[in-house]
């Protein structure tokens, strides 16, 4: 099939411990990342994760007779889908397992557990990865750092010249295939088959990475025909199921070249966790950013000390969660870093 790209699988694990924030990322052998995981303050005061086996309360059994809704020992509110004549009455317990995380827009499903044990949110996130028993685990700040970066941007360039352009929507994930700067030999069809099976082969990537699910919808540039539409189609196929254990569906392509996917739904997307509802980073998320600056600096000029002047909204995250971001300054500097009182418009990193 010639014009097909199917990766060949993950090839290991980058993290990083830093103050406040684990993050890893799954990578092929190219070192691009296909999954990403991030836990905030170890995991203290965090919604629960994919995989999770949590001790919930019935609440009330919804309108449409077949579903219900729990309180999750977090406090959080979560859907579970009741077995035909499964029954609950109003406070009794019951053992869960979370099967999507909360999102946005959307609470936590979860189902009746099966007998197990409860992980931490990095082995539940490991052990849904594709060969995740032989994958090694190697320390990579700027990997994670490009990576998480990556996701938050509309527009990815593909190796071999030409983009692909993602939006989320509230009904589905759009792709379009973009061919401005690519060069290639061959008829029209041909270099269509190249561009479209490197693009979609990117998008899984993105889509995986971003860690979006529902339906995907890519617009494929022309000419494509029913034989290139199948090696398209395919492609994205082998992608998803090379790289990820999330069930996926995907259609043959349309008669106007749109090629349609659906995939699971099991986290919550990265861009919910750092940004907000419009778009820009959380308070949160800028803090936690200081302090990997601080660590870098600090790392460079071990006798040094420094203050993070922070700006108002920034420093009203910090006093509503002081003893607990007062702890991690604690235990990652021990005492070389101060933080300044709230009057910057723009957060500053000085030394003292």
């Amino acid at each position: 099939m010639s014009g097909r790209i199917v990766p060949a699988g993950l090839a290991a694990i980058v993290v990083d411990d830093g103050p406040g924030e684990y993050r890893a990322a799954a990578i092929d052998s190219a070192g691009r990342p296909w999954h990403l995981f991030m836990e905030r303050w170890g995991g203290i005061g965090q919604a629960s994760r994919y995989g999770q086996i949590l001790s919930a309360r019935f609440r009330v059994m919804a309108d449409n007779g077949r579903d219900g809704f729990v309180e999750l020992e977090s406090g959080e509110s979560a859907l579970i889908r009741l077995q035909k004549g499964q029954r609950f009455v109003e406070g009794e317990a019951v053992k869960v397992q979370i099967r999507a995380e909360a999102r946005r827009d959307k609470i936590a499903r979860v189902a009746i557990a099966s007998p197990g044990h409860d992980q931490t949110g990095f082995d539940l996130w490991k052990s849904n990865l594709p060969g995740h028993d032989g994958l090694s685990i190697i320390e990579d700040r700027a990997c994670l750092d490009a990576g998480f970066q990556e996701v938050l941007a509309e527009t990815a360039t593909l190796a071999r010249g030409g983009a692909v352009h993602i939006q989320r929507t509230r009904a589905f994930i759009a792709a379009d295939i973009d061919s401005v700067g690519r060069q290639g030999r061959g008829s029209a069809g041909a270099k269509a088959l190249s561009l479209n099976c490197e693009a979609v082969t990117e998008i899984a990537r993105q889509v995986l990475c971003r860690g979006l699910g529902g339906t995907l919808v890519i617009d494929c540039p022309g000419p494509t025909g029913r034989t290139s539409g199948d090696k398209i189609s395919d492609t994205l196929r082998a992608a998803f199921a090379n790289m990820s254990t999330r069930q996926s569906r995907v259609l043959q392509m349309s008669a106007i070249d749109l090629l349609q996917a659906t995939i699971e739904w099991t986290g919550c997307p990265i861009e919910d966790q750092v940004l907000d509802a419009c778009g820009v980073p959380t308070a949160e998320t800028q803090f936690l950013q200081l302090l990997r600056d601080a660590r870098r600096e600090a790392e460079a000029m071990p006798a040094q000390f420094f203050s993070l002047d922070l700006s108002p909204d920034i420093y009203t995250f910090y006093k509503q969660n002081r003893q607990l971001c007062d702890s991690v300054i604690q235990l990652c500097f021990g005492g070389r870093v101060q933080i300044g009182h709230g009057e910057k418009m723009t957060p500053v990193l000085r030394r003292r």
